[in-house]
């Protein structure tokens, strides 16, 4: 609650919020509990992750204590058709809850491949419930790929790791909002079978003890749909094994 927070006496005893709605900065007043929209309670909660602003007339401070939080709920204000550009691979237990994604993102200063300063690794301690997918960059695993926003043809090597036995399932999820590629193909690297995920999902089954799978992600926007995709399959494809730490 912002009343509940302590703020020495050059900070004012009101705060802001943008709303992508009106498009202006909305206000709270402590002092007489009211504010300019409805979605700010009397009791001028803030929700969690909210951005906010106040004014100050020098430097001040404010302090957040444990005891300033609450049950009741606030409304998080921001644009809810935000669009976020990235293409979502997600690997589902069909039995469960449980789901591991990997992350497609372009950017200009991107590299394609491993990019060390803007990717982010996977973290595994081996002890997780459900399963996980992700791009392998040489030895590297990878949960968010940055990739250059040149538009060219695409290709990422993913490994999926099952922890418990059962049907599973691959899809692509946000690829309306990503650059337009006529075809996201996905290729099994065991069967050779190849599935175009905006097209349909890819289901397999699999057990605990198997290895992780590899597959091979392709965007591209050469071929038709009449066209036949075809792709080497290795006799033995090695892949890196069970998750286990920062890799």
């Amino acid at each position: 609650e912002f009343k509940g927070i302590s703020k020495t006496s050059q900070i004012g005893k009101y705060y802001y919020v943008y709303s992508p709605v009106s498009g202006a900065y909305e206000w709270y007043d402590q002092a007489t509990e009211t504010s300019s929209i409805p979605e700010i309670t009397a009791d001028g909660i803030i929700a969690t992750g909210q951005g906010f602003w106040v004014r100050a007339t020098s430097t001040g401070t404010m302090t957040f204590k444990q005891s300033d939080k609450t049950a009741n709920t606030a409304t998080f204000i921001r644009d809810a058709d935000a669009i976020i550009p990235t293409l979502n691979i997600k690997l589902k237990e069909n039995a469960s809850t449980y789901f591991g994604t990997t992350v497609i993102e372009e950017f200009a200063l991107a590299t394609d491949g491993l990019d060390t300063l803007r990717d982010i690794q996977h973290l595994s301690t081996g002890r997780e419930k459900g399963p996980s997918i992700v791009i392998l960059a040489d030895t590297t695993k990878i949960r968010k790929n940055f990739v250059k926003n040149d538009g060219r043809d695409k290709a990422f090597d993913l490994v999926a790791q099952v922890k418990n036995e059962g049907y599973y399932t691959i899809s692509a999820e946000n690829f309306a909002n990503f650059r337009f590629y006529q075809n996201i193909i996905l290729v099994d690297m065991e069967s050779g079978e190849s599935t175009n995920l905006k097209e349909e999902n890819y289901a397999f089954y699999a057990t605990r003890d198997d290895e992780p799978k590899a597959f091979k992600l392709i965007l591209n926007n050469n071929l038709s749909a009449s066209d036949e995709f075809t792709v080497h399959v290795p006799t033995e494809t090695t892949v890196l094994g069970n998750d286990s730490g920062l890799e």
